[in-house]
């Protein structure tokens, strides 16, 4: 009597997944407890890949990780609701060999990825409910336009420069474009010389455009700043000085939750705030901050403390103390920032409004 084929059961073994993502292609590296099984090419589906890994290996607990990049973190949502443990990991923070260093291919990364999660050797990125992040999108397109509004600006000077036109005094702009400015850019710069005053009236049409997106996103943000589950949270931290509404709106989206870093030392690193620090033998010596930092709220940071130490006397003190003990103005303002750091993270985690000098 011939043996009927038993089909394989994988239950209770882990399967690890390695996946170099693209837009057209995903390179996926597929390890199990005796080593690389398998290295491929497939759509770009979480789907078709869980699929596989399904028919393959049966029963087994699968885990799967990419790096964060263009895609987001769709990928990521749909592996989870499929029920494959993923985690998304930043891409400076792979230990990486010097062979693959001199090797990079898709399926080089795609091994190397595989590899470090089986070794338990990857720390995941936070990843943020789809609702955060569609509200992060919201402030980061705000910023984006003032991007390029800025960059229509500077086109603007540097045209009146090639043609040697000055700007009034009176008119001169400030943060803020102000309407009589932008009309006298649109009739009065180049009055009799209809085709400069064509070429302008193309830059002032765009910043008029780009100044109305912005004010309408900012008044979707502010309006954001008064739902849940932001609200309580903004109108704590509104409370520190150099913080307004919509730095709040920033900072929530951009945090989530201020409760996924232990202490303030950790979140000074997440936002950039650690200098570098350059020993050699017994000497020791402080430098710059070090370049990894968030990009967003690093600058963020060091506005609010410029803003806090003009509104705010507990702050100009702390400035001008460090300025008096011989530190230059840069580590000075960084100071300041940790400082301003500290005290949000306080207002964060208790809802009480800061109190100008006292110790949170």
């Amino acid at each position: 009597m011939q043996k009927q084929n038993r089909k394989p059961d994988f239950t209770g073994q882990d399967i690890y997944v390695g996946i170099d993502v693209h837009k057209e292609s995903w390179t996926v590296t597929i390890r199990t407890s005796v080593g690389e099984f398998k290295t491929f090419r497939q759509f770009p589906d979480p789907d078709h890949l869980y699929r596989y890994l399904a028919r393959t290996f049966p029963g087994a607990t699968f885990h799967a990780v990419y790096e964060a990049g263009f895609s987001g973190f769709w990928a990521y949502d749909r592996l989870t609701e499929l029920g494959v443990q993923t985690m998304v990991v930043h891409p400076p923070d792979i230990p990486t060999r010097d062979k693959d260093k001199r090797k990079k291919a898709d399926r080089t990364d795609s091994r190397k990825l595989a590899r470090h999660l089986q070794a338990g050797e990857l720390d995941p990125i936070y990843v943020p409910e789809p609702e955060r992040r569609f509200a992060r999108d919201l402030v980061r397109s705000r910023m984006a336009a003032v991007k390029k509004q800025t960059r229509v600006k500077n086109q603007i000077h540097s045209f009146l420069d090639r043609h040697g036109v000055r700007i009034p005094d009176e008119l001169h702009p400030q943060s803020r474009w102000s309407k009589a400015l932008l009309e006298w850019l649109e009739n009065e710069a180049f009055r009799g010389k209809p085709v400069a005053k064509r070429a302008l009236q193309t830059y002032v049409h765009e910043i008029r455009y780009w100044q109305d997106q912005i004010d309408k996103l900012a008044r979707e943000i502010r309006d954001l700043s008064r739902l849940e589950p932001y609200r309580e949270t903004v109108e704590a931290l509104v409370t520190l000085p150099g913080i307004g509404s919509l730095s709040a709106v920033i900072w929530i989206v951009e945090l989530v939750d201020v409760r996924r870093f232990r202490h303030l030392d950790e979140l000074a690193s997440y936002v950039g705030l650690v200098p570098s620090i350059y020993q050699s033998g017994d000497k020791e010596s402080v430098g710059r901050l070090t370049r990894r930092g968030h990009p967003i709220l690093r600058p963020l940071i060091l506005e609010n403390a410029w803003a806090a130490l003009r509104t705010d006397s507990y702050f100009l003190h702390l400035y001008q103390s460090r300025l008096r003990r011989g530190v230059r103005p840069n580590p000075a303002i960084v100071a300041v920032a940790k400082r301003l750091l500290s005290r949000l993270r306080h207002a964060w985690l208790t809802g009480e409004p800061y109190i100008s000098g006292v110790v949170g």
